[in-house]
């Protein structure tokens, strides 16, 4: 919108204080100082400020000729070589016409740009707002990261679509007169990022610096100014300090992100009603459900996630590769994990047990008490042996075997000496137990 230059020696300056590897994911609001003014001593006003407060992020759009002109102009070269040698990054101005300007034109221009100027990135004036050129945005911010530069900004100077979320780094969401509601930036805005979004309001007699505070937890960047049209970016604001000073004090919010356990066969479709639960890093439980399920957690905190089976869906690995079923991970962004779960049916066919009781010889010795119990001990069947059980394959049971008299329990055909054995049929099974003693000798 009103960030095009109207003549063409007239400079734009934004400042924001993240170095070109540091862009993303900066807890602090920067500032974006539009200043329309040739290197001089406006730019040597905003390295003091930032070095004055080192901590806010400061960013700089360059207009040396209403775009990148067409040869180099040595004094911004050197005006942007030291505002960058103070931690403040650059970006060259480029205006798209809402999304009609010719993209190679555009591309062109960049490139002179990174050739000339080494800019960190670059700023997309006159952005479309309108569902349909989301794909014009994402290939020139495709373009300009192919070159080595690392941010973009676009201008609609005026609120936007959700769909154009991610099509640049920044999107100018408000630029006018006075100071836009803060509830105008909460809404459907509050679902991303707040360094998606930034504000530029001019016309502005004084800074009220609760506002800049609320807008702090919804925009990334900001600047207020008391400039008026037709220029209203043609000097710094008396009370840029305060500005500056207002966004210094101003502490950092928790940065959120949402964490998604997700849970498919291995086939890879979708399974629900897995259990899940997410543990902090001294593993009390902070929240748990059934998945597929969302968790909002901080940024750079390290968790702990747990599923678990049920009946015959068995964990099997995560999509990283790890088989155990806890896994510690510390998300910086949205994430999503997935656990992949074995399916075999299981076989509810119905399988014979036998227990078979015999002298140590083999001989069969009839009248021997046998017992078939649970996991959970509870006694199931029981009756004198040879005796055969009806059960279920692939369920786990205990068998006990008691002595009579002279005759004693010895061993299993296993060789345990317990009379109590645990046994999974996954088939017709038979197990023997040995005694010594007479039967047939009186005690």
């Amino acid at each position: 919108m009103y960030l095009k230059v109207i003549f063409a020696i007239l400079l734009t300056v934004v400042v924001f204080s993240m170095s070109q590897t540091a862009f993303a994911g900066h807890p602090s609001t920067g500032v974006l100082l539009p200043l329309y003014v040739n290197p001089g001593s406006a730019w040597h006003d905003v390295i003091q400020e930032k070095i004055k407060h080192h901590k806010v992020p400061m960013l700089v759009i360059i207009n040396p000729l209403n775009g990148s002109g067409h040869v180099k102009n040595n004094n911004y070269a050197d005006g942007i070589q030291k505002l960058q040698s103070h931690d403040i990054s650059v970006l060259g101005y480029v205006y798209t016409d809402y999304g009609t300007r010719n993209s190679t034109d555009i591309k062109n221009e960049i490139t002179n740009y990174r050739n000339w100027y080494n800019v960190n990135g670059i700023f997309f004036d006159q952005m479309s707002n309108v569902p349909g050129n989301e794909i014009y945005y994402t290939d020139l911010t495709n373009f300009v990261k192919s070159l080595g530069l690392t941010f973009t900004v676009g201008n609609p100077g005026v609120d936007t679509k959700p769909s154009y979320i991610k099509t640049v780094d920044n999107i100018v969401i408000y630029e006018n007169e006075t100071l836009p509601p803060v509830q105008s930036l909460a809404g459907w805005h509050k679902n991303y990022d707040k360094h998606n979004f930034s504000i530029i309001a001019f016309g502005v007699d004084g800074l009220d610096k609760k506002f800049v505070s609320d807008a702090s937890n919804s925009t990334g960047y900001l600047y207020v100014t008391n400039g008026v049209l037709p220029n209203p970016f043609d000097s710094i604001p008396p009370y840029f300090g305060d500005l500056m000073d207002a966004l210094d004090a101003h502490p950092p919010m928790a940065h959120h992100l949402v964490l998604t356990m997700k849970s498919a066969d291995l086939s890879k479709n979708e399974l629900k009603g897995m259990w899940t639960e997410l543990h902090d890093s001294k593993d009390n439980v902070i929240s748990q459900g059934f998945g597929p399920r969302s968790y909002v957690v901080t940024s750079g905190n390290t968790y702990t996630v747990f599923v678990s089976d049920y009946q015959n869906i068995k964990f099997d690995h995560w999509e990283n590769g790890s088989t155990t079923p806890y896994r510690t991970i510390t998300p910086t962004q949205d994430t999503a994990i997935v656990a992949y779960y074995d399916t075999v049916a299981p076989d509810n066919s119905t399988k014979t047990l036998t227990v078979k009781t015999t002298d140590m010889s083999g001989d069969i010795i009839s009248g021997m008490w046998t017992e078939l119990h649970s996991t959970t001990g509870h006694m199931l069947n029981s009756g004198f042996g040879p005796r055969s059980y009806v059960v279920t394959s692939g369920n786990t049971y205990t068998v006990f075997v008691s002595d009579y008299q002279n005759i004693k329990f010895d061993h299993w055909e296993n060789g345990s000496t317990n009379p109590y054995r645990t046994i999974t049929p996954t088939q017709d099974t038979s197990v023997t137990a040995f005694y010594t003693g007479n039967p047939y000798v009186d005690p």
